[in-house]
């Protein structure tokens, strides 16, 4: 069996989600954003930015909840959310 480039790969109830990081010969997805609903999006963002994450917005409220952007070591976007930590 021949195998692809190294990636990082989960099968979660029926759905595979698949990162493959930039090939130097290939097209980027730096243009696409995906986006994780976490716990906590402060501590997730301090966690991902110790390990070399570039924060585009800091953690702030928002209509959908506390959010951040980071972008990962390839440039692309991850958005993350978690519930308000304000009251109504």
């Amino acid at each position: 069996m021949a195998l692809g480039h190294k990636h990082y790969a989960c099968e979660l109830a029926g759905l595979v989600f698949e990162i493959y990081p930039i090939q130097k010969d290939g097209d980027t997805t730096t243009g696409t954003r995906i986006g994780f609903r976490v716990d906590s999006v402060d501590v997730a963002t301090k966690q991902l930015e110790e390990a070399g994450a570039k924060v585009i917005s800091s953690p702030k409220e928002s209509p959908w909840g506390r959010r951040a952007v980071l972008a990962d070591l390839d440039g692309h976007r991850i958005e993350l959310t978690s519930p308000s930590s304000s009251p109504d």
